[in-house]
């Protein structure tokens, strides 16, 4: 793994997760998957960050080079449906992001919220089925970021659920919606292509 430089601020650190325009999330390809292992790239190839735990597990935790927490991902499951919330490096709550629950939505929405539960964006389906494109909205309906699964080898898509993502900021997003965009790409592999 690659170090990364981290610089501290107002306590936080100023990573290129929380300010590049373009991440790239690769899965580890493997034929059986007992771990989720996936690198963060930036848009020039630079690893600037990890996920790891257990595929079973409903935990999934984003380090930095260092191994230095950034954030987690924790399934909250319930009788109706499957909440992921984020939390921050302290384990403090970000926001959810909460599967739509409306049978008449084809794109199968994931609604974004705040630490407090509050609507702050979605996440939408751009290609109806094929799950494959995504963006995602603020409130006011402004796309705020894509999400797109890119082709693996044929032999790769075939043989292993090994799958990259890109995530792409059109615009300056900070706060809980950048770090809900992110996870949320982890969250559509989980949910469409780990099956």
């Amino acid at each position: 793994m690659q170090k990364i430089e981290v610089a501290s601020i107002a306590g936080g650190a100023d990573l290129a997760i929380l300010s590049e325009p373009v991440l790239v999330i690769n899965q580890k390809g493997k034929l059986v998957e007992l771990r989720a292992e996936y690198a963060i790239y930036d848009r020039n190839g630079l690893q600037v960050a990890a996920v790891r735990g257990k595929r079973l597990s409903s935990r999934m935790q984003v380090v930095d080079m260092e191994g230095r927490p950034l954030f987690d991902l924790r399934r909250e499951s319930n009788l109706l449906t499957s909440k992921v919330v984020v939390a921050d490096e302290y384990g403090g709550k970000t926001g959810r992001i909460v599967p739509s629950m409306n049978p008449n939505k084809k794109d199968r929405r994931f609604k974004l919220e705040d630490a407090g539960n509050k609507l702050i964006g979605a996440v939408h389906s751009d290609d109806r089925g094929r799950h494959r494109d995504f963006h995602v909205q603020d409130t006011g309906g402004s796309v705020v970021a894509r999400i797109t699964k890119t082709r693996a080898s044929l032999a790769k898509e075939l043989f292993t659920k090994g799958d990259n993502y890109v995530v792409e900021f059109p615009g300056h997003v900070t706060g809980p919606l950048r770090l809900l965009s992110i996870a949320a790409a982890l969250v559509v592999d989980t949910a469409f292509h780990q099956r």
